[in-house]
């Protein structure tokens, strides 16, 4: 490892003026640096209240942070969440290291402290991720290692690509993130609006809200969210369903308005029954103010061919268009074999910006040795 290079625990501090809230800090700006680097863009920037925000103790995963520092400058991060309320076989997996420090031995070092956490935990399944640019043509550069979904690749030069593959991780799947650009595709999008089927001859109807669920769809909601947790692509994954239930809901969005955050979310409802068969869900930082995160977009299977997915997009598009005035861009994640959304997505204009890798480890290592090292 390089010389004089220190691996330590990183304290949460009560908040960002804290005395003791310096190192976190650093290691914020440090995961920014990272970012921009990997993506060219600040657009996934994360202000330091949010990460503090995810990090804080709470009921449903705890977040576990190591630094390594060098000569009073931390260059590197780990971060291990543990689920604590489902999976709790799972322990996600993330080393970060500044893009000058690299090839030193500092994020082998601080996955071995990362690893000690996990196992000692009682995990055996460790995830983890890795973002990859694109060509102009949306094929990663270089030589390629497939995903075992059949769907997806990423280049095997890529130093990140190398580290999992030598610490036994296997590529299980690969997203697609892709970014809509709302001016230009203007035309586009208005020509989608004009082209929907009327809603009141559906048996469906569109609920939309900022924020917070009301109260009465509350419980409907969770159980969606349970739903969604299996219902997407997963590939090979190892990811059980999630507990959701209304105090889980109300949790999230806390966490999002303490972390400075907004969310905008349109469902679909069933004329008939009453039941949810679909929502969407659109994030927003003031922060990044040209940007908001399109996450989750669901129907459920028996829901499905009536169109739902994009017109639960539509809708919560132009609610955006009128809450967030200054958003430009749109960015989202798909898995590359999930056809259907990818579908719906180019048809309103998202073009492919990035690949996330998803890492997966199963840990069987002799008592005496850690997951990532190997012996003679």
């Amino acid at each position: 490892m390089g010389l004089n290079v220190q691996i330590e625990v990183l304290s949460i501090p009560g908040s960002l003026t804290a005395p003791d809230a310096a190192d976190f800090l650093a290691a914020a700006e440090l995961v920014n640096i990272i970012e921009r680097h990997t993506t060219g863009t600040d657009d996934f920037y994360q202000p330091p209240q949010t990460q503090l925000v995810r990090a804080m103790p709470q009921p449903y995963e705890q977040t576990l942070l190591a630094i390594a520092r060098q000569d009073d400058r931390v260059i590197g991060r780990a971060r291990v969440t543990l689920p604590l309320s489902d999976n709790t076989h799972l322990a996600d997996v993330l080393v970060q290291v500044h893009p000058d420090h690299r090839r030193r031995g500092v994020g082998l070092a601080l996955y071995r402290w990362a690893a000690a956490q996990a196992v000692a935990a009682g995990r055996t399944t460790f995830s983890s991720w890795s973002d990859h640019p694109v060509t102009a043509d949306g094929v990663p550069a270089g030589r390629e290692l497939p995903a075992a979904t059949g769907s997806g690749r990423v280049p095997l030069d890529a130093p990140s690509v190398a580290f999992a593959m030598r610490l036994g991780f296997q590529l299980e799947q690969v997203e697609r993130m892709s970014v809509l650009n709302l001016a230009g595709e203007r035309d586009r999008l208005d020509a989608l609006y004009r082209a929907q089927r009327p809603m009141e001859s559906s048996p469906y109807e569109l609920l939309s809200w900022r924020n917070d669920v009301p109260a009465p769809l509350l419980d409907a909601y969770a159980a969606l969210r349970r739903t969604m947790s299996t219902a997407v692509p997963l590939g090979g994954m190892d990811f059980r369903e999630e507990d959701w239930d209304g105090a889980r809901v109300r949790h999230e969005e806390e966490q999002l308005r303490a972390g400075g955050g907004h969310m905008l979310v349109t469902v679909a409802r069933h004329r008939s029954t009453g039941e949810l068969a679909g929502h969407t869900v659109l994030e927003h930082y003031p922060a990044t103010a040209a940007v908001a995160i399109q996450n989750d977009t669901l129907v459920l299977p028996e829901h499905r061919g009536h169109g739902l997915g994009l017109s639960l997009k539509l809708a919560n598009l132009r609610l955006l268009r009128a809450e967030w005035p200054t958003v430009q861009r749109i960015h989202t994640f798909n898995a590359a074999e999930n056809g259907p959304m990818l579908s719906i997505n180019e048809a309103m204009g998202f073009v492919p910006a990035s690949y996330t890798a998803q890492w997966q480890l199963t840990v069987t290592p002799p008592a005496n040795q850690l997951p990532g090292e190997r012996t003679a």
